[in-house]
């Protein structure tokens, strides 16, 4: 299921960086474990990031393009 891949953010516990937005959990992930000490701001355009209302076949395509994860 591609909505397994991607979430949303979150500042605080309960405080979302941003409602309308989710994010690539595998960019994400190589992000923190490429540059640990790195602000989400100075990476933020190298994340596969959608409107949260973007059809799955965007999601698809990122995943396959950037991850090669096939379904």
């Amino acid at each position: 299921l591609v909505w397994n891949y991607f979430e949303q953010l979150y500042k605080e516990p309960n405080e979302l960086l941003d409602k309308e937005r989710v994010y690539c959990r595998l960019c994400l992930d190589r992000l923190k474990e490429k540059h640990p000490a790195t602000s989400f701001s100075s990476v933020r355009s190298r994340i596969g990031d959608y409107k949260s209302t973007s059809r799955t076949s965007n999601m698809k395509n990122h995943l396959l393009a950037v991850h090669q994860v096939t379904y």
